[in-house]
């Protein structure tokens, strides 16, 4: 499926991600009541700019159109995890404004709908925004789109009837995290007698595991099958189960969704390294604060932590972190950064004259691929720090799609420079002590 896809990279760095959609946002330049302001927030939404849309939005919502206060105000809600609140100005937009939407926004309007309903474990309103979306604009659409439609449609089908998913925290939980093969960062995760361990990554767009595990655990297998790309362009067949509950300490987890792979596909050869499972985003962000230690105690308090500013957002299910004027996306299961062609060209001439071009290879569970890039030494300014971190792959040209928006991945090397990384999903802000 085209809006489905997973990311099997970096050894180090392995970092697995689930679904992820692309919302593409849309000019407002056919508007009636377009407005200068509007158009240049409208741009940097479909450029993935949340944190700068959101401050001119805050700065200039008194001279938008209401359509615009309202369209724009949708979209960056769901950046910034206010779920609700966009699906009641999507409901007001369409409500009251329906001649001045185009069919081209209200199309993209129920991709939103479809975006936050997912997010709030609302499938079968997922499923009804999608056919509502196929029924009123095939014209809009290519035959491979359609048929991707189709088959998102049909997975938040076969989970409309599953319970929405609940985290309950009743008291701080406190876990030594154990480092694996891969060096990345396991957690026990517990069913009935049965203690397994899993990844920790907030990159996982939904939580995995391998059939084996699936079974051990006793989770509810739907009817929908999803096909999965690698990043070897490999295709891999996975299924789509709910785990009835488990816990994470004294953390209870219910309803959770889980893309299921064959064993063999979350296997690493390289290393002789079985993945049991991910413990992904929806997951970790239904905990809504979670801090880590760089001695690897994962904690998750009773009372949370205030922000001074709200520094992360999120593309779907995939958490951005703002560092000066520059947006990344943030994985704790990439024990590498990964900088990207933004990042290159705004240093092209400083990385040119210091490094060498060289064919950088890296991958996983997928694969190994190799690519031309250069090997860096990163100083990026964290929290008010001026940090080192060598051997920093630099990618000219983009090759996921994330790669063309974003300036690189930001993995476990910048988070293990201090004691402590708070993560707030409730709040949106990312702290390191």
């Amino acid at each position: 499926m085209r809006k489905i896809r997973t990311l099997l990279c970096s050894m180090p760095g392995i970092h697995l991600s689930g679904m992820l959609f692309f919302i593409q946002f849309v000019s407002l330049t056919g508007f009636s009541q377009a407005t200068p302001q509007g158009d240049q927030i409208g741009s940097l939404l479909r450029n993935k700019s949340y944190f700068e849309a959101r401050d001119l939005y805050d700065a200039k919502k008194k001279t938008l159109s209401p359509v615009e206060q309202l369209h724009l105000g949708a979209l960056i809600d769901n950046a910034f995890n206010r779920l609700e609140a966009s699906n009641t100005k999507i409901a007001q937009l369409r409500k009251s404004f329906p001649d001045q939407l185009t069919d081209s926004v209200k199309f993209h309007l129920l991709e939103l709908q479809q975006s936050n309903f997912v997010r709030l474990h609302q499938y079968k309103a997922a499923a009804t925004s999608i056919q509502e979306l196929l029924d009123t604009y095939p014209l809009l659409l290519t035959d491979e789109a359609i048929a991707d439609y189709r088959n998102t449609r049909n997975m938040w089908l076969s989970l409309s009837e599953a319970p929405r998913q609940e985290v309950i925290v009743r008291e701080q939980t406190v876990i030594q995290l154990e480092r694996d093969k891969a060096n990345l960062q396991n957690m026990p995760v517990r069913s009935d007698s049965v203690t397994i361990s899993f990844i920790f990554d907030t990159g996982a767009n939904l939580s995995t595991v391998t059939e084996s595990t699936a079974k051990r655990l006793n989770m509810r297998m739907t009817d929908s099958g999803v096909e999965v790309n690698s990043i070897t362009g490999l295709k891999v067949q996975s299924k789509v189960a709910v785990c009835p509950e488990f816990t994470i300490g004294s953390i209870v987890v219910r309803n959770a969704v889980f893309l299921v792979f064959p064993d063999s596909a979350l296997y690493i050869p390289q290393i002789s390294y079985q993945i049991n499972g991910i413990i992904g985003f929806p997951v970790i962000e239904g905990m809504k604060e979670v801090r880590i230690t760089r001695s690897g105690t994962f904690i998750v308090p009773m009372k949370r932590e205030q922000p001074k500013r709200s520094n992360m957002a999120l593309d779907f299910l995939t958490p951005i972190l703002q560092l000066g004027d520059e947006s990344y996306t943030f994985d704790s299961g990439a024990t590498s950064t990964m900088l990207y062609r933004h990042y290159y060209e705004k240093h092209r001439k400083a990385i040119q004259k210091r490094y060498r071009e060289e064919s950088l290879e890296y991958g996983g569970a997928g694969g190994m691929i190799a690519r031309p890039g250069f090997k860096i030494v990163w100083r990026p300014e964290v929290g008010g720090t001026t940090l080192r971190i060598p051997d920093v792959m630099v990618f000219p040209e983009s090759r996921q799609e994330n790669e063309v928006f974003f300036y690189g991945n930001i993995g476990q090397d910048v988070i293990q420079q201090f004691e402590t990384m708070i993560l707030n999903f409730e709040s949106m802000f990312v702290r390191f002590e």
